[in-house]
């Protein structure tokens, strides 16, 4: 399901047996210039059923169009939807590979 979160593309992955009050915000790799959520989206489906946890996709802007620090004030727009929504911060876990792993570690 896609959705903007405050202006920031992004895309639900929900197994069926998803916990409704947690969810892993998601950062895809791709060296800040590549890669998206299409490229990502099999990861993220495998991740919500084996953690029956809901994942939401990021789709951040990529360099060099976008250079730093887009990458990682949209991630952080995302976190802020997603209490906004409701979310417990204790309830969001953050999850990333390559690029999107550096942000989650910051």
């Amino acid at each position: 399901e896609k959705v903007s979160a405050d202006g920031v593309p992004c895309e639900w992955l929900r197994a069926e047996t998803s916990n409704p009050n947690h969810v892993v915000l998601y950062l895809h790799g791709g060296g800040y210039v590549s890669c998206s959520l299409l490229t990502h989206r099999q990861m993220m489906s495998r991740m919500s059923t084996t953690s029956k946890v809901a994942v939401l996709g990021v789709d951040y802007r990529l360099a060099p169009l976008h250079p730093f620090p887009c990458a990682v004030e949209d991630a952080l727009k995302v976190y802020e939807w997603l209490l906004e929504q409701g979310y417990l911060a204790e309830n969001i876990v953050f999850a990333g590979d390559s690029a999107g792993g550096g942000m989650v570690f910051g």
